[in-house]
């Protein structure tokens, strides 16, 4: 299955959950192609909009009461996507496959991925990107991005929509895995 766990940030830059991820840079393949990554070509996910006012307001009472509640880093959303399946899947000519999804939340200034099951495919590379193409975060591979905790987050990428491309190759073992809670 291919799930994952989004969180979107809207008020820090830090996390004690954050994992920092190793990337080989590198630009993703939809760059250099003549894709139409406008959404009617590609599928958006759009989680609930999140009320910052209403959560600043309430730490504000918290804090009030208790000086050692920790500032919010963000609002997280448990979801279960499969990229495969709600991504648009694009056949290439070398036989590998590109399978790309957008992911839109409404008024958040910036997105964050948590996968607590990740494993790509050898060959494989995955690209995280902001709709603007302004911040890309990537290519993430297997030698580098693969581990025995199969657990991985990205860093923020700005922005209230974010871009998730996939690139499998044809040699691929094709057993990919994206997963969260």
């Amino acid at each position: 299955m291919n799930r994952l766990f989004v969180v979107f940030i809207f008020i820090g830059i830090l996390s004690q959950y954050a994992f920092g991820q190793i990337s080989e840079g590198g630009t993703p393949m939809s760059f250099s192609m003549d894709i139409n990554t406008g959404r009617d070509v590609i599928p958006v996910v759009t989680m609930p909009t999140v009320n910052a006012r209403a959560l600043i307001e309430e730490d504000k009472r918290q804090r009030a009461e208790n000086e050692l509640i920790p500032f919010r880093f963000g609002y997280d959303f448990s979801v279960d996507i499969d990229l495969k399946k709600a991504g648009a899947k694009i056949g290439l000519p070398d036989g590998g496959n590109l399978w790309m999804l957008k992911i839109h939340c409404p008024d958040a200034f910036s997105i964050n991925l948590i996968f607590n099951q990740f494993r790509l495919s050898e060959g494989s590379k995955f690209f995280i990107y902001n709709e603007d193409r302004s911040m890309v975060l990537g290519a993430f591979t297997p030698e580098v991005s693969n581990n025995h905790s199969n657990v991985f987050a990205n860093d923020l990428v700005q922005g209230n929509t974010i871009v998730l491309e996939y690139y499998e190759p044809p040699s691929s073992d094709r057993h990919t895995v994206f997963a969260g809670k």
